[in-house]
Order: structure tokens, then C-alpha cells, then sequence
């Protein structure tokens, strides 16, 4: 098993140390654009997020069978966060039966219209901001 990212940064810093004092500022910037060039970015796939449609489509979330699980969302504006996970949440309505139940933390931008557009949501509004933990 490999070291800790601390340990592996710290032994990275001495050598770094002991190639700065005894062959020079120059040595130890070349060593380290060579390392650059040589070592792979480790990158990490970025999720491919739908394309916004705005004005909003009208998400709708009609079940006419009994909930086998109840999906609770806690939101706080940024409604269009809000939105592309309704929506990836409607794509599956048809797979499974779920009841999504939209807590809103006392938005202050276009979330609590938009949510009352939308059909088949229950939907929660606190009359002040609680935080993400109190409205969980």
C-alpha cells in the first residue's frame, strides 16, 4: 500500500531541500519541469450535465401507483442546479415508482415559482433559512 499523500509530499519536500543546497536553484527547477513533462495529469471525467433549456420546461412527475420510495430534495436558490436534478429525476419516473418531495430553504431567486410550476412534486417551503442539516 502505498504512502499517504502527506508522507509522499513531505519525502517530495526533502529531496527537493537536499537538491536545492547542494546543486542550485537551477538544477532543482529543471529537475522539476522534467518531472512535470513526464508525469501523466491525473484528470478526472467530468460528468456530462444536461443542457439548460430556458424559459424552464414545465417538469411534471404524475404516479399512479403507490410510492415505493420518497427521494428528498433540500434546495436553497441556484434553481438551475435544482432543475437539472429534477429533470435527470423525471427521465427515470417511468423505471421506478418514487415521490420526490422538494424542500425549499427560503429561496430568495426564481426557485419557489418555478417549483410551483411543476406537477407531481410535494413540495415544503421554511419560512427562514435553516441551513442544509435543519431542513435534511
Amino acid at each position: 500500500m502505498g504512502d499517504s499523500p502527506l508522507v509522499y509530499w513531505w519525502r517530495y519536500w526533502l529531496r527537493a531541500r537536499q537538491v536545492l543546497a547542494t546543486e542550485g536553484l537551477p538544477a532543482l527547477t529543471g529537475k522539476i519541469r522534467r518531472r512535470l513533462r513526464t508525469t501523466p495529469a491525473r484528470t478526472r471525467a467530468r460528468p456530462v450535465l444536461p443542457a439548460i433549456e430556458f424559459p424552464y420546461r414545465r417538469l411534471t412527475f404524475e404516479t399512479n401507483t403507490p410510492p415505493a420510495v420518497s427521494i428528498i430534495v433540500p434546495v436553497h436558490n441556484g434553481y438551475a442546479h435544482t432543475y437539472r436534478c429534477l429533470s435527470m429525476l423525471q427521465s427515470h419516473a417511468a423505471k421506478a415508482d418514487f415521490e420526490i418531495i422538494v424542500v425549499d430553504d427560503a429561496s430568495s431567486d426564481e426557485t419557489a415559482d418555478e417549483l410551483a410550476r411543476a406537477s407531481g412534486l410535494k413540495r415544503l417551503r421554511n419560512p427562514s433559512n435553516l441551513g442544509f442539516v435543519d431542513t435534511c
